[in-house]
C-alpha cells in the first residue's frame, strides 16, 4: 500500500476522536439523538482543527446503513462509511468554494437538488471555503437555503466567516471551531508517535505544538517532517533544525544583550541567526513567547506550572527574569508584538527586529515611574539613570506673560542694555527695543523713541508707568525720564501724578449742513501736522491705509462735484 500522510491515516472518524472541539462535537451528536437535524450548518474556525473532518462525521453519522436511521456512532464498515471516509461518495459531494464561485455553479447544484439520494438517506452538500463565493452566488442560493427538498443537508466551512452575507449567516446553525489547546495537541502528538514507534523528547514535542499555533494538521504534519529528518528518535535539537528554529540558548542571548544594553551584542546574536537561514519571522514570534515565558517568571515565579519546560530551562528563565521589573518586561512584550506586525508585509524583516531590539534598549533605561516620584518626593534627582533636570519653570515661562518675573538687572554695560535687561518680560520691552538711543545725562534719562508712535506709547498711560518704575529701579530714585522721536522733536516728559496730560481744546461746532470738514481734513492729512503725516505715509501698513482712503474721498468728492453740475 502507498504510504499515507499522517495527517490523513490518523484523520478521525468518529466525533470522540475530534480533538479540542467538544462544544461543537457534544451539540451535533446531541441533535443527532434528538433527530433535530437541521437543513444547514456552517462551520468556521482557523486553518487545520477539524472542520472538513467534522462534516464528513457528520455525513457518515447520517447516512450509515449499519443502523435504521441516523446514528451517533457511524459503523465505518459499510460502504456508505468507507466511500464518505475516502472522498467518493456520489451522495456526500465535496464542492471546492474557490472554484465554483458563480451563479451557473449555484445554478447547476440547484437543478440536482431534486433527485433523491441514490443510496443514502440524505444527499449532504459539503462546501469548503465558502466565502470565497460571488455575492451574486450567495443571493441565487439563499431560496433554496432556506427551503431545500427534505433529503439534502448543506455543510459549510470557512476560515472566514466575516465575509458571509448575514442573510446566509442567518439561515444557518453556526459552530465556531477555535483553537486547540496545546496540551491537546501534545497528547495528540504522543498517541501518533505511540501508533508509529516513534521516540520523542518531550521538549521536541513542545516545540512542534509551537510551531503548530494552535492547528492539530499544522502540528501532525510538522511531526510527519520531523520523523523523516531523524527517523525513529526525536531529540529537542533535531526538531529545531527540521522546522528552521532557534534554540532557546539563542533567545536568552539577545535579550541578555538588550538587558545589558549592549546594542552591539545583540545586532550580532540577530546576524547569526540571519546566517543559519532562519525566517527571521518566525524568530521574532519565538521571542514573543520568552518574553511571555519571562512574565510568568516574574509574575507567578519560576516553579508556576505555566512553564511546561525542564527544571534547568525553568531555572534559566528565571535568573533572567529576575534581572527585569514587570513594567520592563511589559514594555519588551509590547515592542516585540508590534514588531511581528510590522514584519508580516516587510521585505527585509531582520531591519524592522533590529528597529525593534534598539527601542527595548531604550526601554530598560528608562526610570520606573515609582521611583522618579520617590525622588522627586526626596529633592533628589541625581544618579542612576534619570535624565537631566528640567529647566526651572521661571526661566520657561519669562516670556508668556507681562507678569512673568523679571531678571536681575545688569550692574555694567551701556544705559540701553541695563534698561533693556531690567524691561524683559515686561509690555514695553519690544518699544524700548525699537529705540534708537538711551542716555543717561545726570538724573535725567533720555530715550529716542525713533518714531512719533513708539514716543506716543511710552509717554501715556500704563506703559509710562512702567517705564518711570524700570528707570528707577535701574539707575536710581530720583532719575527723570524725557522721551524724544528723533532730531528736531522735543523730548516730552512721561506723564503721571505730577506731570497730567494737557487737556485739548473741544472741536469747534459744526453746521448741521455743513461737510465735515474736520473729517475729510484728518482722513486726506491735510489737517495733521505734517510730521505725523510723513509718519503715517512711510509706515508700510499705514500708508497702504491712507492712500486707501485719501483715493475714496478724492473719488467721493469728484463723484459729488458730477452730480452739481447735472
Amino acid at each position: 500500500m502507498a504510504y499515507q500522510p499522517l495527517a490523513l491515516k490518523y484523520r478521525p472518524q468518529k466525533f470522540d476522536d475530534v480533538v479540542g472541539q467538544e462544544v461543537a462535537t457534544t451539540t451535533l451528536r446531541n441533535a443527532i439523538a434528538a433527530d433535530r437535524i437541521s437543513h444547514a450548518y456552517l462551520f468556521s474556525g482557523m486553518r487545520g482543527v477539524g472542520k472538513t473532518t467534522a462534516a464528513r462525521i457528520m455525513a457518515k453519522c447520517l447516512n450509515c446503513r449499519a443502523h435504521d436511521g441516523p446514528t451517533t456512532e457511524p459503523c465505518d464498515e459499510c460502504e456508505s462509511c468507507k466511500e464518505i471516509a475516502a472522498g467518493r461518495s456520489i451522495d456526500v459531494l465535496e464542492i471546492d468554494g474557490a472554484s465554483n464561485t458563480s451563479v451557473d455553479d449555484v445554478r447547476d447544484l440547484q437543478e440536482n437538488l431534486i433527485y433523491a439520494p441514490a443510496r443514502d438517506r440524505y444527499k449532504v452538500y459539503i462546501v469548503d471555503e465558502v466565502h470565497m463565493l460571488s455575492k451574486s452566488a450567495f443571493n441565487a442560493f439563499l431560496k433554496t437555503l432556506e427551503e431545500p427538498p427534505q433529503h439534502v443537508v448543506f455543510i459549510f466551512a470557512t476560515t472566514e466567516i466575516h465575509k458571509i452575507p448575514p442573510t446566509v449567516l442567518s439561515r444557518c446553525q453556526l459552530f465556531d471551531f477555535g483553537r486547540v489547546s496545546a496540551e491537546a495537541i501534545a497528547d495528540r502528538l504522543r498517541h501518533i508517535c505511540a501508533g508509529e514507534g516513534i521516540d520523542a523528547d518531550d521538549d521536541a514535542i513542545d516545540l512542534i505544538v509551537f510551531a503548530s499555533e494552535g492547528s492539530i494538521r499544522d502540528a501532525i504534519s510538522a511531526l510527519d517532517q520531523t520523523i523523516n529528518f531523524s527517523g525513529d528518535w526525536i531529540s529537542y535539537d533535531d526538531a529545531l533544525k527540521a522546522l528552521g528554529m532557534i534554540g532557546r540558548s539563542e533567545l536568552r542571548k539577545l535579550l541578555d544583550a538588550v538587558i545589558d544594553q549592549d546594542a552591539e551584542a545583540a545586532f550580532s546574536a540577530i546576524r547569526d541567526v540571519a546566517d543559519t537561514g532562519v525566517d527571521m519571522r518566525l524568530f521574532c514570534r519565538q521571542l514573543i513567547r520568552h518574553v511571555r515565558d519571562l512574565m510568568v517568571a516574574r509574575v507567578a515565579g519560576s516553579g508556576s506550572t505555566l512553564l511546561p519546560y525542564s527544571d534547568r530551562e525553568v531555572e534559566l528563565l528565571g535568573e533572567q527574569a529576575q534581572r527585569l521589573s514587570e513594567e520592563e518586561v511589559s514594555r519588551l512584550f509590547s515592542i516585540l508584538v508590534r514588531a511581528d506586525q510590522e514584519m508580516q508585509l516587510a521585505s527585509a524583516p531582520q531591519y524592522h527586529l533590529e528597529a525593534a531590539t534598539v527601542k527595548m534598549i531604550h526601554s530598560t533605561r528608562l526610570t520606573p515611574l515609582s521611583e522618579v516620584i520617590a525622588k522627586l518626593q526626596t529633592g533628589g534627582l541625581e544618579g542612576g539613570r534619570m535624565a537631566a533636570a528640567p529647566r526651572p519653570i521661571e526661566q520657561r515661562l519669562e516670556f508668556e506673560t507681562p507678569s512673568s518675573p523679571r531678571r536681575p538687572a545688569q550692574t555694567g554695560g551701556s544705559p540701553r542694555d541695563r534698561l533693556l535687561a531690567a524691561a524683559r518680560g515686561s509690555s514695553v520691552h519690544r518699544i524700548l527695543d525699537m529705540t534708537t538711543s538711551v542716555e543717561l545725562d545726570g538724573s535725567v534719562l533720555r530715550i529716542d523713541a525713533g518714531s512719533l508712535v513708539n514716543k506716543r506709547l511710552l509717554t501715556q498711560g500704563d506703559k509710562a508707568e512702567e517705564l518711570r518704575s524700570l528707570a528707577r529701579e535701574t539707575f536710581g530714585v530720583g532719575v527723570t525720564v524725557e522721551v524724544s522721536a528723533g532730531e528736531g522733536n522735543n523730548a516730552a516728559p512721561l506723564q503721571g501724578p505730577d506731570n497730567p496730560p494737557a487737556e485739548e481744546p473741544p472741536p469747534p461746532p459744526v453746521e448741521r449742513d455743513a461737510p465735515p470738514t474736520d473729517v475729510v481734513e484728518r482722513a486726506t492729512g491735510t489737517g495733521a501736522q505734517p510730521e505725523v503725516e510723513e509718519e503715517i505715509k512711510e509706515h508700510p501698513v499705514g500708508g497702504m491705509l491712507f492712500r486707501a482712503i485719501e483715493g475714496t474721498i478724492t473719488h467721493s468728492r469728484d463723484a459729488g462735484n458730477d452730480d452739481k453740475e447735472q
